[in-house]
């Protein structure tokens, strides 16, 4: 075996070749193959003219001799193949194989003599042996070889005729059979004239009638000198692939496919030349079978081989096929093929199970074929047939693929879609519909618009600029983006590309999408994880490292490496810029001891907490070492505290109560600036949901959305209250507005407060108080905040569905107010310390609810500056808890009408007035301005103190809202502005901030202002101080 590039270069030399021809590999490769062509051959251009028979017609044929590596000469059969790529459009090189026929070597006169004389019989023979026929005649036309392939085409035996009888005698016609061909179109005698016959196209009809299509090559034979001595021509039957064209052109005809002329010529050219390599290579056996008689051929071994017969054992015939070899479910579409094709012609197709005999080994076999035209009274099919075994597992394989494609798609919630942009339709799966929330019926096709319209307002403007950005250039489209449902909002992550028709115009825009909300989720809990962990690492006081533990040859710890350290690192160790460099290196003189303490945490993987002193370093450090990582990379965490200090503090305990003190009552106003600070955004957050309830009816859910989002409000703003209160309490600001409280008004407030929160979980609230007055000397505000806190308190740590109880009793002197549930309850370790500050037994107990834990404490406080006390009893976890204040009973009864009534609502608002709005924060401002216009109120806004009074003076309001943290001037500079300017004393002036402590309350009122609102103030506290003041002012008397 020979492989050659396409201009004759040997790539590939075989051991075979080297065995026939005498060169080595590393000798012949490279070289050009006419290297084996002796001189002769390669004068008259013989191995060019080889490879272009191959390449035309795909293969080339012939016997000739050969030059070996020692001079000596073999004569060999030779087959050229060309070899096309993949798509069978480009001729890569050619294969050549050579067998060796007869071999002559150097010798004398005579033996060369006997030699020629046994080649030319030897040849001979050779040429008797070829499927082709062979005609050679000599310089004057006579015939002088004439093999038996000739004359079975012929039907004729040779005779000394002249080149001119040579048509008419052989019944050579023109190749569409209109007539004989002219003598000098006869092809042996255009190669006697010297020409290079090559695929001419002849019909030869025999004498017994047939006609057989056969393409002639031939050439001329010369001497050394160039003279011609004769000439020779090989014919090739083609008739069986003009069938085989036939049936396909049928074929085509069949199935509508309709091609030119030319391209079923060229098509034909390359079937003949290529039909038997095609075959070989696809693994089709050819056949054809007389239905009538049931007898038929096999045209090729690839026939046997499926039926794993020996070459030239009897074929199948049908009968046989249906009753031995055919699967008893599949005779059944054997027939019904076979009816088919005889009733209407149309092609023969059959694909079916088959035993492959001798194990009865099931297999798949595929028939196809057209129904020859009938010869007589014969129904004759001629068809090719496969084994397809391998497809049909293949198909099984791709099946299954699909099928577990699918279920993995629907199990990772992963949607597949294609959006027709010339017909705006998106046809995509069950999961894209389902993800969206449309119906199934979407799934056959859907505008864009409605699947744009789940999409979140704020994300569709990407969304969209990323369509546009992939329609209009090469980039895939990505998106993640949020889709709105009744249940909220999800997730998704979209993927895609573009699919452009032939002039490049954008046609489709195919692609996958992904929910991702609990991927988002996870990643967002992940980086604020992360976050916290820097952050704590980065700003804690304790210094920490991250060290690994080195080991000598014998396992030992000799050093350990700093990998990481926190800020506070340096400061502790007065070691700078540490990581990546070991102890030794920094501190050369180290005690060995410290090595021994990590290395032993490192190699034992138990932690240890000690305090040591380092000469080396003069300091002492409270140390905790922990393992970290793998045990084999030897990497322990280290958190140590420099307490040298402490050390050294007694003398100190002076000044650092004083330091404790001044942290104190930092901490005291940083927690009241913190209140103030948050109250400032929460106002245009509250104002917006005020507003939001005024407009018109919300989307689906949205008045959901709108009560969770109010009740978390509340809670922040409960939260902050607790805050302020925490503060005013510790550095003793909380005055008690003492009157006569009937207790029930006050039970009745704080239920008020707390029902929200007690609907949302469920709970059943029951409220005994009784028909008799409880009278308490008390702050009413106060009163009704204790047991509000109480409430929120029960309903936080009762599980949904669950039980709250208020009960209320006169006992000995006493007013006695029991709050109980039957929540997640409190061990009887932990009940002593649930009204310490900052304390939520919830969390021990697996039940985190979040806040601040200083709600209770807050209450103890309350009730102790009201000279009550507030006790707790459960039985333990699960088991429910009770908590009891009890308040001293006022001393006796007053005249009911003169009682503080608790929490008294105010009257509805007045509508139409004008309104002066002047706040720095813009925000806040417009929301408001918006919630009060919305209630018929005429409103101007200014965003600074100087335009304020500015603007009161020109407009001359009903009433002006003035914050008082404005640049400029401030609320209070306002407030006293206005009241210095004639013919504005009747302007009714509220002040609001986010101070609202009594202090504050008395300042406002100092400065002019008539009433004072704490931020966030709420739709219906701000009518209710509109009406009440607005209600006062239309009492003044003039002048007053």
């Amino acid at each position: 075996m020979i492989v050659m590039d396409r201009h004759g270069t040997i790539l590939e030399w075989s051991a075979g070749a080297e065995r026939l021809l005498g060169w080595a590999a590393a000798e012949a490769i490279g070289q050009p193959a006419a290297m084996i062509f002796t001189e002769e051959d390669r004068s008259a251009n013989a191995p060019a003219e080889e490879l272009h028979i191959a390449l035309t017609m795909g293969r080339s044929m012939d016997a000739r001799w050969h030059l070996r590596n020692d001079g000596s000469v073999v004569f060999c059969d030779g087959v050229v193949n060309r070899i096309m790529d993949e798509d069978g459009s480009t001729v890569l090189g050619f294969g050549k194989v050579v067998r060796e026929a007869y071999a002559l070597r150097k010798a004398s006169s005579d033996e060369r003599a006997r030699a020629r004389s046994e080649q030319r019989s030897f040849l001979a023979a050779v040429l008797e042996s070829v499927d082709n026929g062979i005609v050679a005649c000599d310089r004057q036309g006579k015939l002088t070889f004439f093999n038996d392939a000739a004359r079975e085409i012929h039907g004729l035996e040779e005779r000394p005729l002249r080149f001119d009888q040579w048509a008419e005698h052989y019944r050579l016609y023109r190749a569409d059979g209109s007539a004989l061909l002219a003598p000098g179109e006869t092809p042996l005698y255009r190669a006697l004239q010297g020409e290079l016959v090559q695929d001419a196209k002849v019909l030869v009809q025999s004498v017994d009638g047939r006609r057989r299509h056969v393409e002639v090559s031939g050439r001329p034979l010369t001497d050394g000198a160039g003279q011609i001595l004769g000439a020779v021509i090989s014919m090739n039957d083609v008739t069986a692939l003009y069938q085989v064209q036939a049936a396909r052109d049928e074929t085509a005809r069949e199935q509508g496919k309709r091609v030119a002329v030319e391209a079923a010529q060229q098509r034909l050219r390359s079937a003949q030349a290529q039909l038997r390599l095609a075959t070989e290579a696809a693994r089709l056996g050819i056949w054809t079978w007389d239905i009538d008689a049931d007898r038929g051929t096999w045209e090729n071994e690839e026939m046997y081989r499926i039926f794993n017969l020996a070459p030239g054992a009897e074929i199948v015939n049908g009968a046989r096929m249906m009753a031995d070899y055919l699967h008893p479910d599949d005779v059944q579409a054997f027939r019904d093929a076979v009816r088919g094709t005889i009733a209407n012609g149309a092609r023969f197709h059959f694909i079916g199970r088959f035993y492959r005999l001798p194990k009865r080994e099931l297999r798949w076999i595929e028939l196809t074929g057209m129904l020859q035209t009938p010869t007589g009274a014969s129904t004759v099919i001629i068809g090719t047939a496969a084994d397809v075994t391998q497809r049909k597992r293949t198909e099984e394989s791709l099946e299954e693929a699909r099928l577990r494609l699918a279920a993995t798609l629907a199990a990772g919630e992963v949607a597949t879609w294609i959006w027709d942009l010339h017909n705006d339709r998106i046809i995509g799966d069950h999961n894209l519909t389902q993800l969206f929330g449309l119906p199934a019926a979407a799934v056959s096709g859907a505008p864009w618009l409605t699947y744009a319209e789940t999409i979140h307002p704020d994300d569709r403007p990407e969304v969209e600029r990323q369509i546009a950005r992939a329609l209009d250039g090469d980039e895939p489209y990505r998106a993640t983006y949020r889709i709105l449902l009744d249940g909220g909002e999800r997730w998704v992550s979209a993927r895609g590309r573009i699919e452009r028709d032939g002039a490049g115009r954008p046609e489709f825009l195919a692609g996958v999408m992904l929910d991702i909300t609990r991927q988002k989720a996870a990643q967002d809990a992940l980086r604020v994880a992360e976050e916290r962990y820097r952050t704590l690492i980065t700003s804690i006081d304790e210094a920490f490292a991250i060290v690994q533990v080195l080991l000598d040859d014998e396992g030992r710890p000799r050093d350990y490496r700093f990998e990481e350290v926190n800020r506070a690192f340096e400061q502790q160790s007065g070691l700078a810029e540490a990581a990546g460099k070991t102890i030794r290196e920094m501190v050369p003189d180290i005690e060995a001891r410290w090595i021994e303490l990590y290395g032993r945490v490192a190699l034992t993987r138990e932690p240890a907490r000690f305090i040591e002193h380092s000469g080396a370093m003069g300091y002492w450090w409270d140390v905790y070492a922990m393992p970290m990582g793998a045990p084999e990379e030897r990497r322990i965490g280290i958190l140590f505290t420099d307490i040298t200090a402490r050390k050294q503090a007694e003398e100190n305990l002076r000044l650092l109560a004083a330091d404790l003190s001044e942290s104190n009552r930092r901490k005291t106003e940083f927690l009241a600036t913190l209140a103030h600070e948050l109250r400032n955004p929460l106002a245009p957050m509250r104002t917006g949901l005020d507003l939001m309830r005024m407009g018109a009816t919300p989307a689906p859910g949205g008045g959901r959305v709108l009560d969770m989002m109010d009740r978390q409000l509340r809670q922040m703003v409960h939260l902050i209250d607790d805050l302020m209160d925490v503060s005013r309490i510790n550095s003793g600001k909380i005055v008690l507005q003492k009157a006569r409280v009937d207790l029930r008004a006050a039970i009745a407030n704080a239920v008020e407060t707390a029902l929200p929160a007690v609907e949302a979980a469920q709970h059943r609230l029951q409220v005994d108080a009784g028909a008799e007055a409880l009278a308490v000397d008390a702050d009413a505000t106060r009163l009704a905040q204790i047991l509000s806190n109480l409430l929120t308190n029960a309903v936080k740590y009762t599980p949904k569905g669950g039980e709250i109880v208020l009960a209320a009793r006169r006992e000995a002197g006493s007013v006695v107010v029991a709050v109980s549930d039957n929540g997640i309850g409190i061990p009887l370790e932990e009940q002593g310390r649930v009204f310490d500050m900052f304390s939520q037994v919830s969390r021990n107990m697996g039940h985190a609810q979040g806040g601040l834990g200083i709600g209770l404490s807050l209450v103890r406080s309350l009730v102790d500056m009201h000279g009550g006390t507030i006790a707790v009893s459960s039985r333990g976890a699960g088991q429910g808890s009770t908590f009891t204040v009890t308040l001293p009973a006022a001393a006796a009864q007053a005249d009911a009408e003169s009682w503080t009534a608790a929490g008294a609502g105010g009257a509805a608002a007045t509508a139409g007035l004008r309104i002066l709005l002047a706040d720095d924060n813009v925000d806040a401002a417009e929301m408001l301005a918006s919630l009060l216009q919305a209630s018929g109120h005429e409103i101007d806004t200014v965003h600074d103190g100087l335009r304020a009074v500015d603007r009161i003076r020109a407009i001359r309001p009903d009433m002006a809202i003035l914050d008082i943290g404005m640049p400029g001037m401030n609320g209070y500079e306002v407030a006293g502005a206005v009241r210095g300017t004639p013919g504005l004393q009747d302007v009714v002036l509220v002040a609001l901030t986010g101070w609202g402590g009594e202090l504050d309350r008395e300042r406002s009122s100092t400065a002019g202002f008539d009433a004072h609102l704490t931020k966030p103030a709420g739709l219906d506290e701000i009518n209710r101080l509109i009406a009440g003041v607005m209600g006062a002012e239309s009492g003044r008397t003039p002048g007053c």
